[in-house]
């Protein structure tokens, strides 16, 4: 091996060791010293991609690890904030909560927090664990939702009640009596997980010790081509006079616009098992996704066998998007079809590790209370969302795997089949288990083993199709359970190519279809290259180096968003002109919001750029906020809103900033708190970074800097800020002090994308300048200090 790949062995702990392993990482400080390197799209060898790519998990790893650890104590940091606790009518020993988001904390879901009350020593109380769940429709802006569970006390085999005040929380509770409810400060202290990292670092294991079977696929993963992969026909594994006949009710059905079509014949004659798709926004990616897989969904009926497909997405929201999408699909061209159902199994809130690993602790704790929880929702009509709120049918838990195991069970009564009687001592334990009676250790192990049953009969016996997170997809239960003949990932460019690992090495080759647009976000990383030497490695989504090595792939044009105002904007900043809009995105609300703009503004279009030239930036706590940005956008909303065609779930409010995020926060909370009528706390304020996917008829996007564009440099950032807006979008910014901040060839070049929506803007004379926000408006907002000052 020449002396230029040989220096990568340097980064293992022996030459004869050149692969990652947990337990067999070198340390931190026995690593070359190395200036940051820039992203490589090939490797020479193995050890230069495990370096390269493994390392950048590394050193990922460590710096997320040490970002939640005090450097005193060398514990995980404690966080003081506000909590409400709840409980559901149908069971009121069962809790959950919403609690504060604090500063510098992101709650993702399945984040696991250790909770007691502040001013009690740790000594003094039990603590409880809340797992961060979706968000309910009743929870305020600024705060999460979490999961409550049971703490286990083996010393006396006990459960630990939560002591604090509960509201019980119903289809009749209403906002006023949530915002009444008193809030208790807690100590909040996170649970890092470390196995998300472990898995990727054994699949890459697995992949190294397994070289030859997976020799194809190391090409790949070195050559970033599948010039080597044979052809292959994805339906061709497919009975094909079945296929044939239901081509025709797909085509039908899925009203496949020519791309999709395109895309869809793709699949028969593919570069081996990988499908590449480019779905740029409004262009229905995650639909052409679902839709190409029924054929499959479709032969499992008619023949009674079993395809399995596999769906992973980055995030549990998607999941839970994805796993809705994917039953309507099924009903709507499948139906009833005699007693055979396509069974959509989401897989969320999954414990790490095999439950029957460590008998009744965490792992086994979690399912049972995830149980207690999905029961309990089906019978208090608890849900995330108004609207399946008011239809009472828990349609948010029906597709999860808590909801299967406890309809396969018995616990959940089924029209058409008794409870089975194999199951009868597990509803006894399980009974005992939610009326928080005391369970003995044999009851305890045999409990343990009922649910690792339960859980692979669902996965392995029932389910059609699992959808769920790679974490979640590489869950050793559901490795050993499943044998999917299609996995499907949607918005891959989302995914580091260390988060691909797991689903290679436990799926391939298994035919993989990517589904994604490497020109919005980019992998969420948090650390910089000051800490990680390959951070602009773990930058590089798999699907992004896929496609720019030059592999097949079909782009889909025909987007079905945006109003053409919006869309001519992002189609010639970002996709070349590629886009087509469909006929849809001229639709009756645009051309109410086009000619309400003309009255109020003087422009007769669905696309503006409000001038803030007052405008002012304040730091707080390393983040940015703009006080007088978030009073046009406030005044923005009352004027919408006011007009009584739409109400506050119709507008979504973008900020690229923490600190920003927190001031539309305090705000819309004193404008709700001094008039009810326009329900503005309703009204949803969200990050760019959690908005990929999301979609609103209105959007206004707070650019909330003047100086210097700061996170706009991103150009994938700017992309997903101005492509998310239906038939309406309102950009809040400062023209003149934004123009005046780029003027370096350095700052050109960094905010060359910037600068040109900017020019477009102007030439299409697009630009709103000196607009009356209101006397009103500007007093409230624009005192320093204290919010809402009287």
């Amino acid at each position: 091996m020449p002396e230029s790949v040989n220096r990568w062995h340097a980064w293992f702990t022996s030459p004869a060791k050149p692969y990652l392993r947990t337990g067999e990482l070198r340390a931190a400080n026995s690593r070359p010293k190395i200036e940051t390197q820039r992203k490589k799209t090939t490797f020479a060898c193995r050890e230069e991609y495990t370096v390269c790519v493994g390392f950048s998990l590394v050193f990922e790893h460590e710096y997320a690890t040490h970002q939640t650890v005090d450097a005193e104590t060398k514990e995980s940091k404690e966080i003081r904030t506000p909590m409400k606790m709840f409980t559901l009518p149908s069971n009121n020993k069962f809790h959950f909560a919403y609690i504060q988001i604090p500063e510098h904390v992101g709650f993702k879901d399945d984040d696991n927090f250790d909770v007691r009350p502040s001013g009690v020593r740790s000594n003094q109380f039990s603590e409880v664990r809340a797992v961060i769940i979706e968000k309910h429709h009743l929870c305020p802006n600024g705060w999460g939702t979490a999961r409550i569970s049971q703490s286990w006390n083996p010393k006396n085999s006990q459960f630990s009640s939560p002591r604090y005040t509960s509201l019980v929380l119903n289809e009749n509770t209403t906002l006023i009596e949530v915002e009444r409810h008193p809030a208790q400060y807690v100590l909040l202290k996170q649970h890092l997980s470390p196995r998300p990292f472990e898995q990727q670092i054994n699949a890459m294991y697995r992949i190294y010790d397994h070289r030859e079977s997976f020799k194809d696929l190391w090409k790949m993963l070195l050559s970033g081509s599948f010039g080597h992969f044979h052809s292959l026909n994805l339906c061709g594994k497919l009975r094909q006079d079945l296929f044939q006949s239901f081509q025709e009710r797909l085509s039908r059905f899925a009203q496949f616009n020519s791309r999709q079509q395109e895309a869809f014949r793709h699949l028969h004659e593919l570069s081996g098992p990988f499908a590449l798709i480019q779905g740029p926004p409004g262009t229905g990616k995650t639909y052409w996704l679902l839709r190409c897989l029924l054929p499959f969904l479709n032969e499992n009926i008619e023949t009674n066998t079993k395809h399995q497909i596999l769906i992973a997405t980055p995030t549990n929201d998607g999941v839970c998007r994805t796993a809705k999408d994917t039953h309507e699909a099924c009903l709507g061209i499948f139906g009833h079809k005699g007693s055979r159902q396509v069974a959509v199994v989401r897989v969320q809130h999954l414990p790490g590790s095999d439950p029957k690993s460590s008998p009744f602790e965490r792992d086994a704790l979690e399912i049972l209370n995830n149980m207690v929880f999905t029961e309990a929702v089906l019978n208090s009509g608890f849900s995330a969302t108004p609207e399946s709120h008011q239809r009472k049918a828990g349609s948010d838990v029906e597709l999860t795997y808590a909801h299967w195991m406890l309809r396969l069970s018995g616990i959940v009564p089924e029209a058409d089949r008794k409870p089975d009687n194999k199951y009868k001592s597990f509803r006894k334990s399980f009974e005992m288990f939610r009326n928080r009676t005391s369970l003995d250790r044999r009851r305890q192990v045999k409990l343990c083993g009922d649910i690792d049953t339960l859980l692979r009969t669902v996965l392995q016996m029932m389910a059609d199709v699992i959808v769920c997170t790679p974490f979640t997809a590489s869950h050793p239960t559901i490795v050993s359970a499943i044998k999917p003949a299609v996995v499907g990932i949607d918005e891959a460019a989302k995914f580091t190519e260390p988060e691909m690992w797991p689903i290679l090495a436990n799926y391939y080759p298994s035919s993989i279809l990517m589904a994604g647009d490497h020109y919005q976000l980019r992998p969420t990383v948090t650390s910089s290259s000051q800490i990680n030497p390959f951070v602009y490695q773990l930058h590089l989504s798999l699907f992004k180096r896929l496609i720019n090595g030059g592999n097949a792939s079909v782009m889909l044009e025909v987007q079905h968003r945006m109003h053409p105002d919006i869309s001519k904007l992002v189609n010639r900043q970002f996709y070349h002109n590629k886009l087509t809009d469909h006929e849809s995105t001229s639709n009756e609300t645009a051309s109410f919001l086009r000619e309400f703009n003309k009255r109020r503004f003087g422009v007769e279009t669905n696309l503006l750029f409000l001038d803030i030239s007052c405008s002012e930036v304040e730091i707080e706590n390393h983040s940015k906020k703009n006080r007088h940005h978030a009073a046009a956008a406030i005044a923005l909303c009352k004027e919408l809103l006011g007009l009584k065609r739409f109400s506050p779930k119709d507008i979504v409010i973008l900020v690229p900033y923490e600190a920003q995020f927190r001031t539309y926060v305090k705000f819309l909370a004193l404008e709700h708190r001094s008039d009810h009528s326009l329900d503005l706390d309703k009204l949803s304020v969200r990050k760019i970074d959690s908005f990929q996917g999301g979609e609103s008829p209105i959007v206004i996007f707070d650019m909330t800097v003047t100086t210097h564009a700061g996170f706009l440099d991103d150009k994938t950032r700017l992309n997903v800020a101005l492509s998310r807006a239906k038939n309406a979008l309102y950009i809040v910014g400062n023209m003149i002090a934004m123009r005046s901040s780029i003027w370096s060839d350095e700052y050109q070049q960094r905010y060359a994308k910037l600068t040109q929506v900017l020019d477009h803007i102007e030439v299409a004379k697009l630009c709103v300048r000196d607009w009356k926000l209101g006397e009103s408006a500007k007093k409230r907002f624009s005192t320093r200090g204290t919010i809402g000052r009287r």
